[in-house]
């Protein structure tokens, strides 16, 4: 069988290594949490959304350098695979530190 990625999942997945590192970088400090979150109470599914697209918005400003990263599709595109890619792998230990930060 043989499968066949599009050249954006390609870019996805040749950063593996680094969404890993950055990944566990930016969940694991307290801080992070707490500066994107602020003050607000927020529920299991809201958490996992916020950091998910705030890890994916760094990691593509990183690797997409662009003057207005909104008009970009580019840089729209990848980092909306980056959120859902985060969600999706990461799932467990961002409810693992949801309930130590938050829960």
């Amino acid at each position: 069988m043989k499968i066949i990625i599009t050249e954006s999942q390609f870019h996805l997945l040749r950063r593996r290594g680094m969404i890993e590192d950055l990944f566990k970088k930016y969940v694991d400090d307290d801080q992070f949490i707490y500066r994107v979150l602020g003050t607000t109470r927020v529920n299991f599914d809201e958490f996992i959304s916020i950091i998910s697209y705030s890890i994916a918005h760094m990691i593509a400003k990183d690797d997409i350098k662009s003057t207005d990263d909104d008009d970009n599709d580019s840089f729209v595109t990848f980092r909306n695979q980056l959120q859902r890619y985060v969600q999706n792998n990461y799932y467990d230990y961002l409810k693992k530190r949801y309930q130590e930060t938050i829960g």
